[in-house]
């Protein structure tokens, strides 16, 4: 047994200088002091995620917003390149997947906040960072104090702003916040005096044009130019760079570690202009807010790593741990390049970028899709963000403490990695034992106890195996019980009636135990087994199997109120969604992504004709699912099982032979009929080669580079076209030489890989 002792220093809430603020006609307000955001005077973590509009196709925006929020996330971010609005010079842009105002229309319809980071420079991966070619034939260098180059800056930002107007925060609208520029003075711009001229000339010219907004934000890492108590500086941090300009794999990095350490100093590596930098402000006097937690990572020709949920899970519940007060992923919802009428718009060499990236996908590897497909990372996020939604009063005030700060190397897989947020003698354990490309010791009979104001906390013995992490919380009220300690996670919870219902989780072969203050709980009614020692009350409960819910624990507390905490496995808890149907929430559980579309809940599921959802309390007769009642509970929650009409679309591959190039090339034939039945249809291909591309007619409309994952390719966006001309799917051979980083290499013949593995044509079923 390792014996671990954390001994917290004292704390209270306080009520730091206010540095932004911003109210709505009707009152609300949002403001953001030395520490944290603020809603309406309450402490606050936003959720942010960013979107690309132009990059996804805008008859579908309101379901991916609707499925963003379902995600957990407050406020959507999202860049404005130029170069997608102005691609030829006074000749603007803004119509269908363009139409900036019905992007910002659809996110206030959703519920959604909306922060626009305008540029001029965006990086994105887009062509010349988002700058249009024609800029630089310009007498005059972009990113500089040139008075030329801010007269067409002005024109843009003007533009953007005539797009906006009436949606801003003050008059009832979303935007709450606008990011300048972009990683100004790390990767382009000018640095030290000249740069805090420039930044400040674009927020002076930004308010001058009319955004007039809460916040005004810049990315502050890597020695990026802000300039103090005119910005808040947010951060970026990621897993993986696939812009290094190198194939060895990466080695592991501080994002995995509980630190006090905010900046990543690998972001951005490739375009950085300030090596050996200074941060141009004092870090700690700003709350620690995140705009680039890295949702996944974007493959080039030359890096092409693959970042799993853990990865990316992990990564924000270390952030969460380490003391952050805003939690934001760069990207949130992937999206495919828009093509111009002059040249397509992705970062290549051939323009003077350091990377080759794929013409159209923008996949990311994303927590949501290229086609709105969810990825295994949005499920485990979500499950973090109902934690943080839960409890973000608590730990916005919270302070953090690290063991062993700054002193855990990411390469050391046997020290303990934990941190502890806290305030007033309770709080939250945060321990990790995973780290990106590294196997990590498992840590077995761990026994934690926390000194706090008021005594010690001891919590029971735990393990965590290599890849793990665990959210143990103490000295928690639930509602008038004092849970001292458990082994379980805290999800959420909610109100029926006039009891409250807690819900915890775990893994499967978890042992789970509650430790209650006995002088708080008048008896223990059902749930589990009961063991009083006089000062506590302990019960204790294990998993049957996975998939099988258990009974509640039942408490009465003092008052005469019952106190029910629900314990579910991490599987269930990954399923697990939180919506409110006239000021009620409901928790439902379902393998169906489901959604809010209005006051109905909607879902979707891929490749299963039946599902079930299970509900607590019982769905409203009006929501459509309640059609599916089949009047039984299955522990608290209510049945519903849906089935579908089963289809099977008529997609397929017929092989065409090699190419003069020597591509391996196949037609794709798509029946009249192929999306009856479903919403969607997912044509799965698994291939080694080089990079995939699908043409219609000659025309590229789909690629993906190889990294040893499924290529799914969303076949509604393409219903009009797939019955006409020729469709080709084309895959180039990988050879064995070639200058790559790879976390799965194919199968090599003869010095190189080309072969189609496998295909599968998977429908998408929706409630309807």
């Amino acid at each position: 047994m390792q014996e671990i002792h954390l001994v917290l220093p004292n704390t209270k809430a306080d009520t730091p200088e206010i540095i932004m603020h911003g109210k709505d006609k009707r009152g609300n307000e949002v403001a953001v002091n030395r520490r944290y955001f603020t809603l309406n005077g309450l402490p606050w973590i936003p959720i942010t995620g960013e979107f690309h509009f132009a990059r996804y196709p805008h008859q579908y925006w309101k379901q991916a917003l609707q499925r963003i929020k379902a995600g957990g996330l407050d406020i959507v971010a999202t860049y404005i390149f130029w170069i997608h609005h102005e691609e030829i010079e006074g000749k603007f842009k803004w119509d269908k997947s363009f139409n900036l105002r019905r992007f910002v229309e659809l996110c206030e319809d959703v519920g959604l906040k909306v922060i626009l980071r305008i540029g001029p420079w965006c990086h994105g991966e887009v062509r010349n960072g988002g700058y249009p070619d024609w800029l630089y034939k310009k007498n005059m260098e972009p990113g500089t104090n040139n008075p030329i180059y801010f007269d067409y800056v002005k024109k843009l930002y003007s533009q953007i702003y005539s797009q906006v107007d009436g949606l801003l925060y003050k008059d009832n609208g979303p935007i709450v916040g606008i990011q300048i520029d972009n990683e100004y003075g790390h990767c382009h711009g000018l640095s030290g005096d000249a740069g805090m001229e420039h930044m400040m000339a674009l927020k002076k010219m930004a308010m001058k044009i009319g955004f007039d907004v809460p916040f005004y934000t810049a990315t502050g890492w890597g020695g990026a130019i802000v300039v103090e108590d005119e910005f808040i500086p947010t951060l970026g941090t990621y897993v993986e760079g696939s812009w290094e300009q190198h194939i060895d794999k990466i080695p592991p990095n501080i994002n995995h570690v509980f630190t006090s350490i905010r900046d990543d100093q690998s972001v951005g590596s490739d375009l950085s202009v300030s090596k050996g930098y200074k941060t141009t402000y004092n870090i700690n006097n700003y709350p620690f807010a995140t705009c680039e937690l890295g949702g996944g990572m974007q493959c080039n020709s030359q890096r092409r790593p693959i970042i799993t949920a853990d990865d990316t899970g992990a990564m924000a519940f270390v952030k969460l741990g380490s003391g952050a007060t805003m939690l934001g992923y760069y990207m949130y919802h992937g999206g495919t390049n828009p093509v111009g009428e002059l040249s397509t718009f992705e970062e290549n060499r051939a323009t003077g970028s350091p990377n080759d990236l794929p013409i159209l996908s923008y996949d990311y590897q994303a927590p949501l899709g290229e086609y709105g497909q969810s990825h295994p990372s949005y499920h485990a996020l979500r499950r973090l963000h109902l934690f943080v939604k839960s409890q973000d009063s608590f730990l916005a005030q919270s302070y953090s403490y690290i063991l062993n700060d700054r002193k855990v190397k990411p390469d050391d897989t046997a020290k303990i990695r934990c941190a502890v947020r806290h305030l007033h003698g309770s709080g939250f354990l945060f321990i990790n034992n995973h780290q990106h490309n590294l196997k990590m010791t498992p840590k077995n009979n761990l026994k934690f106890s926390v000194e706090v104001e008021g005594g010690v906390i001891t919590f029971p013995e735990i393990s965590l195996k290599s890849g793990q992490w665990r959210l143990l919380p103490f000295n928690q009220d639930l509602n008038g019980i004092l849970l001292k300690s458990a082994t379980t996670q805290p999800l959420t919870s909610i109100s029926c009636q006039t009891s409250q219902y807690y819900f915890y989780y775990g893994e499967p072969e978890q042992h789970i135990e509650y430790s209650f203050d006995s002088q708080t709980v008048k008896r223990v009614i059902s749930g589990g087994i009961a063991v009083e020692d006089g000062s506590h009350v302990v019960v204790k409960q294990d998993f049957a199997n996975t998939g099988i819910y258990l009974e509640p624990v039942v408490l009465e507390n003092m008052q005469g109120n019952k106190v029910y905490i629900v314990s579910l496995t991490k599987e269930q808890a990954n399923d697990f969604y939180l919506f409110e149907l006239d000021c009620q929430p409901y928790a439902l559980i379902s393998q169906m992504d489901l959604f809010m579309d209005g006051q109905q809940i909607q879902g979707v599921l891929t490749g299963k004709d039946s599902t079930e959802i299970h509900a607590f309390p019982k769905l409203p007769e009006k929501q459509k699912i309640h059609r599916h009642d089949v009047n039984k509970k299955v522990s608290i929650f209510n049945q519903y099982r849906i089935k579908w009409k089963s289809v099977k679309p008529k997609v397929s591959l017929e092989y065409k032979g090699l190419s003069r190039d020597g591509h391996l090339q196949y037609f794709i034939l798509v029946d009249d009929s192929f999306m009856d039945g479903c919403s969607d249809v997912f044509l799965n291909i698994d291939f080694e080669g080089d990079i995939a591309q699908i043409t219609h007619n000659g025309k590229l409309m789909a690629d993906f580079f190889y990294t040893g994952l499924t290529w799914r390719i969303g076949l509604k966006r393409f219903i009009h076209l797939l019955n006409t001309g020729e469709w080709v799917l084309d895959i180039s051979p990988l050879f064995n030489d070639a200058y790559v980083y790879l976390d799965k290499w194919p199968r090599m013949i003869d010095g190189k890989a080309l072969r189609l593995v496998d295909y599968s044509v998977v429908p998408e079923y929706r409630i309807f």
